[in-house]
């Protein structure tokens, strides 16, 4: 398929040396010099991924693809900037503003294998938006036949069941399909963007590759049992949305979990302590949205530590109401609401707003995942000024 390809930079020589690498793999690419050259291009065309340039006067990379997610959420948004951001980047990332990131220099293969994946996802976009028309036009018909057999009582009531299973199925099957491209989405992207921080670290000498081969190995094994379920999804003849939940080592899990989060931590020279009292204990859950669940509060409190600081993790398990609970407490020494104002005076109470609303803005997207995530598992989230606590029934 031959894909529009939009590239925004102010360098002619960028623009230039990128669209002689997309031509030759039959792409058609159009270039800009700005974020408003941009804009206008897109008021006339459809573009499946659009690359950009962070440093630009006027309107930045990031300024931009807010924007073309407003205008067109189905367009793949690559930014190309220096590794020093990354840690700034990876947050835009989690707010949905941008897809990947292709930091400079480049190399022809890294920016075709982007352009590439970038590519499919924008095809499965427009192929899951297809499929929402086609259901519409089914109900469509099937109101239309239900008008019709309004004629006859029992052959109506008879086809009206029919129709009805058909309709519930198709209906389970799209919410089902969009949970799953969903979710394997965010884990897929976020094992993956461990993976390129880690092995960057290892080839500019900030680590020894021997100390981290068994990480390696264990996110491997994550990303390959991802790509296994992708690949058991798209073989699959029946979807069956049931019985997703299995039995998972607590403590096995939320090891895995603190080994990826030190390779940030690492960088700040940020500690990770992991304290629990708790040990071979097993929970039902969907594995992917616990893992989904560690890793974001995990690496929040990563990203609001100070350089040198440190991040306590504490895994309790105890009685509450004749029910078992699984208590996971993290709190790190970012900035937080302070205690004399949790009751704020007409003294305090612009400090007191402006510190909430940061913290809001920081962190409430993920927050907000988290929460929807939690929930969906029967759990409970609890945020407080200096920590966050997530809470797992189970027996």
């Amino acid at each position: 398929m031959n894909y529009n390809i939009l590239v925004v930079d102010d360098e002619e020589s960028i623009l230039s040396s990128i669209n002689r690498t997309l031509v030759r793999k039959h792409y058609s690419v159009y270039t800009a010099k700005s974020g408003k050259d941009a804009l206008a291009l897109m008021d006339n065309m459809e573009f499946a991924v659009i690359i950009s340039d962070h440093h630009m006067p006027r309107m930045t990379g990031i300024e931009l693809l807010q924007t073309v997610n407003l205008l067109s959420p189905n367009t793949e948004r690559i930014l190309m900037t220096g590794f020093a951001e990354l840690d700034m980047l990876i947050d835009a990332i989690n707010m949905g503003n941008i897809t990947q990131i292709i930091c400079k220099p480049w190399t022809d293969e890294n920016l075709l294998r982007s352009v590439t994946a970038a590519a499919n996802n924008y095809n499965i976009k427009e192929e899951n938006k297809q499929l929402n028309d086609r259901i519409r036009e089914q109900n469509t018909v099937l109101s239309s036949m239900n008008q019709t057999l309004e004629e006859s009582v029992s052959e109506r009531n008879s086809v009206l069941y029919e129709l009805d299973q058909v309709n519930k199925s198709l209906k389970q099957t799209h919410e089902y399909q969009e949970h799953f491209i969903g979710t394997l989405s965010y884990e897929l992207k976020g094992t993956t963007s461990l993976l390129l921080e880690l092995s960057d670290m290892v080839l500019s000498n900030d680590i020894e590759l021997n100390s981290v081969l068994p990480l390696f190995g264990k996110i491997c094994n994550h990303q390959q049992n991802n790509t296994d379920d992708i690949m058991n999804y798209s073989t699959a003849e029946r979807i069956d949305s049931n019985n997703k939940a299995e039995e998972i080592d607590i403590i096995e899990s939320i090891n895995f979990i603190v080994e990826m989060a030190k390779i940030k931590a690492f960088k700040h020279n940020i500690t990770i302590e992991l304290k629990a009292n708790i040990d071979g204990e097993t929970i039902f859950l969907e594995k992917t949205k616990f893992c989904q669940i560690l890793i974001n509060i995990v690496s929040n409190a990563v990203s609001r530590s100070p350089e040198g600081g440190t991040v306590h993790l504490n895994v309790i398990s105890e009685q509450h109401d004749q029910t078992q609970q699984l208590h996971i407490l993290i709190q790190d020494e970012g900035l937080g609401i302070a205690e004399n104002h949790l009751t704020p005076t007409d003294t305090h109470i612009n400090e007191v707003m402006t510190t909430v609303e940061s913290r809001i803005q920081e962190n409430g997207e993920c927050l907000s995942f988290v929460q929807n995530m939690t929930e969906s598992q029967g759990g409970t989230l609890c945020v407080n000024t200096d920590s966050i606590e997530v809470i797992f029934p189970y027996s």
